[in-house]
């Protein structure tokens, strides 16, 4: 069964996106299989790995949305194989109005947790990048990475490599 890691930060610019994409990057050029979840309402994650957010049949809300439905569905379905070796569950704008339709849901805290459920065997990492707010939704993280500096590129890029060799040996 594969470990989940959030990438998280309290505020944006802090380079959590990137620190996300490098890291699931390295993993999979380690012979690892990566699942990348974008669960930041800017959908930067998506946008950065080359993929259009318009018009996405299936989205981390769509997914969302059959859980709460209690609908049935294909875990795989939605994401996308990139270049680099990772694949990617991507986000759209549809993602900003989610907190709205998850306040007043019982166990609102557990749905992105079923979905990681679903598909976490299929992988031996899944990375998520997220918002502060979201980090606690998914209690059964293995690693939180809190990024609370500013990281240009250059440095979430070298921070990632670290991250890969350290996450590799435990």
């Amino acid at each position: 069964m594969g470990k989940t890691i959030i990438i998280t930060a309290r505020k944006g610019g802090t380079g959590k996106t990137m620190t996300t994409a490098s890291l699931g990057v390295g993993l999979a050029r380690k012979g690892k299989k990566v699942l990348l979840i974008d669960a930041d309402n800017q959908y930067s994650l998506t946008v950065s790995m080359g993929i259009t957010p318009d018009n996405l049949p299936t989205t981390l809300v769509t997914v969302m949305k059959d859980i709460i439905d209690k609908k049935d569905f294909d875990p795989a379905e939605g994401i996308i194989r990139h270049s680099e070796g990772v694949d990617i569950l991507p986000a759209n704008d549809s993602l900003t109005g989610m907190e709205i339709v998850l306040a007043p849901i019982m166990g609102r805290e557990i749905i992105l947790k079923k979905y990681i459920e679903k598909v976490k065997s299929l992988y031996n990492f899944v990375l998520i990048d997220t918002l502060c707010a979201y980090a606690h939704k998914v209690s059964n993280a293995e690693i939180i990475i809190m990024l609370s500096l500013h990281l240009n590129r250059c440095i979430a890029m070298f921070l990632a490599s670290l991250l890969v060799r350290i996450i590799i040996l435990v």
